[in-house]
């Protein structure tokens, strides 16, 4: 029998004893290979312990890995008031909002989540695209300007404003940037 069998098999059995027992329902879900028996399992620890940060994250996760987009929405709230500097929950519950289009709900957690952890290179990216989407071209600028100060160098980055002047109608600032990105990687098509 193989290491990790005889851990289920453990868990399973007090599981059977104590159905309530949140530690063997979280272990489960993290080792089921079954997403929805999985989700089950990470549910009922969830309602066992719903103050567990470890919990109300695998729950969520396993919300979202089974589709259930929506009914993770709460979960990650839950979880961002429960351990409100995991920055993964910020990012998840904005990238649900967007494709859920949702823009300023998405949009309204990236602030929220800059109040509360500081700001960040990554969260900034997505932003700054759902900005854009909104047509909120002054504040997609800005974060821009922000995510070049944290990384002049990345050509990348540097082009994306470019692209934010574009559709902003600022043609001059546009050519000059994307001169600009062009001078950083020269390679790049």
């Amino acid at each position: 029998m193989k290491f990790n069998s005889i851990h289920r098999k453990i868990w399973s059995e007090i599981i059977e004893r104590d159905s309530n027992y949140s530690p063997a329902l979280y272990y489960l879900s993290t080792t089921d290979s079954d997403r929805e028996q999985s989700l089950r399992y990470a549910h009922s620890a969830f309602v066992a312990d719903s103050t567990n940060k470890w919990y109300t994250a695998n729950y969520a996760e396993k919300l979202v890995s089974s589709g259930h987009y929506t009914r993770a929405i709460p979960i990650f709230r839950r979880l961002m008031r429960i351990d409100p500097t995991n920055i993964r929950s910020y990012h998840a519950l904005a990238v649900i909002y967007g494709y859920s289009g949702m823009p300023y709900s998405a949009i309204s957690v990236l602030d929220s989540a800059e109040l509360r952890i500081g700001y960040n290179y990554y969260l900034a990216e997505i932003k700054q695209e759902l900005l854009l989407s909104t047509r909120q071209y002054e504040r997609a600028i800005e974060e821009g300007q922000r995510r070049i100060a944290e990384h002049p160098y990345d050509a990348d980055v540097v082009t994306k404003l470019a692209d934010v002047y574009a559709v902003a109608g600022r043609d001059s600032l546009a050519r000059a940037t994307y001169d600009r990105a062009f001078k950083l990687d020269t390679t790049n098509v």
